[in-house]
């Protein structure tokens, strides 16, 4: 069994980064394919990715 200070680093209730651009905060991820600390940084990141695959698409011919 892991001390309490690890516990947050590793195991099933541990702490992520927020993958949205940007965002550094962390969170507890409580489902499986959670990736964003709140909507908001879910929607933002859905934001940029669409612009960059737009814009691929504009740039290529």
């Amino acid at each position: 069994m892991l001390c309490a200070p690890f516990a947050l680093l590793a195991g099933p209730g541990a702490l992520r980064r927020c993958s949205a651009p940007g965002c550094s905060l962390f969170f507890v991820r409580d489902h499986p394919r959670r990736r964003w600390c709140n909507p908001g940084c879910g929607h933002r990141d859905r934001q940029a990715r669409y612009y960059r695959r737009k814009r691929r698409s504009e740039v290529s011919p």
